[in-house]
């Protein structure tokens, strides 16, 4: 039932962690394209990176179980 519990607990972490991801990704998207039409490349990296780095954390806790 603890296992059952800890899995359940990663799977919302995993899911707000990429809500989160998204919203940060839209938000900053936003702002950049507000400064500079050109950023569109440099903040696509970043979204990449940051949502790979998300699915990283994640696959590691499920590991860790």
């Amino acid at each position: 039932m603890e296992t059952l519990k800890n899995v359940l607990f990663f799977i919302l972490f995993a899911v707000l962690f990429l809500i989160g991801g998204i919203l940060i990704y839209l938000i900053l998207n936003a702002l950049i394209n507000l400064i500079d039409s050109d950023g569109n490349v440099l903040i696509n990296v970043f979204g990449i990176i940051f949502v790979f780095t998300g699915f990283m954390v994640i696959l590691k806790k499920i590991d860790d179980l």
